[in-house]
């Protein structure tokens, strides 16, 4: 029995038919007696998105970034409904995305009145492309009977206030990683982790920066003591 991180980028959880290929990578290595750990990306194109409605709500176009926050909720809704059927794990997802998307709103709300957005504004709103897809990721293999949870690595990786390309800070990082999600995964749990994100000690959202999803991977691979870590980006 090994364990094994999985990473799977933008293009790798951009569609239904690609969450379902990650569910199937997942059972397969559950099946073969792995206990497994995946970190995902924001589905493709949505942490680009959501720069946008931030700079939407810059320039106060309140009808922009409103408009642009409905498709994002659309399109994970949609991505829901298409790999999970009716019932309560979909039910407990669309409320969890739901949630999410109206606190991207709500903090819209504060950048337009105020006209900008700092870089630890940026961060908090770009973090909830890997937040969703997380939750979209974690339902989908619940439906397909895999004891899934998702976890925001704002409760594991600890950094400094570096906002949009913060350093991990690593005694803290592994100490919660051992304490927070490790028992959860000796337990049966398969974790489904944010990518690219983390928080200070003081709870603010960081990023990790460009390709911080890969790095975030390689944070949990070396800290759950992995045997392997398998970064899947742009492939079928």
């Amino acid at each position: 029995m090994a364990i094994i991180t999985m990473k799977f980028g933008g293009t790798s959880v951009g569609s239904a038919e690609a969450i379902g290929n990650v569910v199937a990578i997942t059972k397969r290595e559950l099946k073969a007696g792995n206990k497994v750990l995946l970190v995902v990306s924001a589905m493709s194109g949505v942490t680009d998105a959501l720069l946008n409605i931030t700079t939407l709500a810059v320039n106060g176009d309140k009808w922009g970034y409103l408009s642009e926050a409905q498709k994002l909720r659309e399109r994970h809704e949609e991505t829901l409904n298409a790999l999970v059927g009716p019932g309560k794990t979909r039910d407990a997802a669309a409320l969890h995305l739901n949630k999410l998307t109206d606190e991207v709103v709500e903090i819209c709300h504060a950048v337009n009145i105020l006209s900008e957005a700092s870089p630890r504004i940026k961060d908090a709103v770009i973090s909830f492309g890997e937040r969703l897809s997380a939750r979209l990721v974690a339902a989908a293999l619940v439906e397909n009977n895999v004891n899934a949870k998702a976890f925001d690595a704002t409760q594991l990786v600890i950094t400094d206030n570096r906002f949009g390309s913060a350093a991990p800070f690593w005694g803290e990082t592994s100490t919660r990683i051992g304490n927070v999600l490790m028992p959860q995964v000796e337990a049966g749990v398969t974790p489904v982790i944010t990518g690219f994100i983390g928080a200070t000690a003081e709870g603010a959202v960081t990023t990790l920066g460009r390709g911080g999803s890969d790095f975030s991977g390689a944070i949990f691979a070396a800290y759950s003591k992995s045997d392997e870590l398998i970064i899947w980006t742009d492939v079928a």
